[in-house]
C-alpha cells in the first residue's frame, strides 16, 4: 500500500497537469473496467454539457515550466472559413518563429454563424477537425466560443485577438 500522504501529493500533481481529469484509485491494479474504456471522449455525440461541466475558463494547469494552458472565451460565433483558416495558421505556418506557440492539444465548443448546431473543435499536434456536435444552442442560450489550448509560449491575448478577427465579416 502507498501511504496516504504520498497519494495526497500525487493527485495534487496530476491535478496540475491536467485539473479535469478523473483519478480511479485501484488496489493491485484491479479496476471496473467501465470505468476506463469506452468513455467516447472523442464523439461529437458525448455530452456538451457535460465537456463545459469540466470546463470553467481557468489557466489551472501546469504540466512543466514551459508547457501550460490557456483558455479562451468569446461571446460570438465565428466564420468558420476564417476560423479553419486561422487554426492551420497556427498549427503549422508559425513554426519558423522563435516565439511561436506550440500547440499539443486544442479543445473546443464553437458557435458558427449561420448554423444553429454546436461545433466540437480538437486538435492534436498538426492536425484539427471541426464537426456538429448534434446539439443546437438552445433558444436564449449565448452563442459563444470557448477553446482550450495546451503547448508552449502560449499568448492569451494573441490567441484571443486571432479568435476574435475570425469573426469579422468583410
Amino acid at each position: 500500500m502507498v501511504p496516504e500522504p504520498y497519494l495526497r501529493d500525487l493527485r495534487e500533481s496530476i491535478a496540475l497537469i491536467n485539473s479535469t481529469c478523473v483519478i480511479t484509485p485501484t488496489v493491485r491494479c484491479e479496476v471496473d473496467l467501465d470505468t476506463v474504456l469506452d468513455l467516447k471522449c472523442y464523439s461529437s455525440t458525448r455530452s456538451i454539457d457535460e465537456w463545459e461541466e469540466r470546463f470553467d475558463g481557468r489557466d489551472a494547469c501546469k504540466h512543466t515550466s514551459d508547457v501550460s494552458t490557456c483558455s479562451v472565451t468569446v461571446e460570438q460565433p465565428v466564420n468558420l472559413f476564417k476560423f479553419e483558416r486561422w487554426m492551420g495558421q497556427l498549427l503549422w505556418e508559425n513554426k519558423s518563429s522563435p516565439h511561436a506557440a506550440t500547440l499539443f492539444r486544442v479543445k473546443g465548443i464553437l458557435g458558427v454563424e449561420g448554423s444553429k448546431t454546436k461545433h466540437l473543435l480538437q486538435a492534436v499536434h498538426d492536425l484539427f477537425d471541426v464537426s456538429e456536435s448534434g446539439s443546437d444552442w438552445l433558444e436564449g442560450e449565448k452563442i459563444e466560443c470557448k477553446i482550450t489550448f495546451i503547448g508552449r509560449s502560449l499568448n492569451r491575448l494573441e490567441l484571443e485577438e486571432g479568435l476574435k478577427k475570425c469573426m469579422e465579416w468583410e
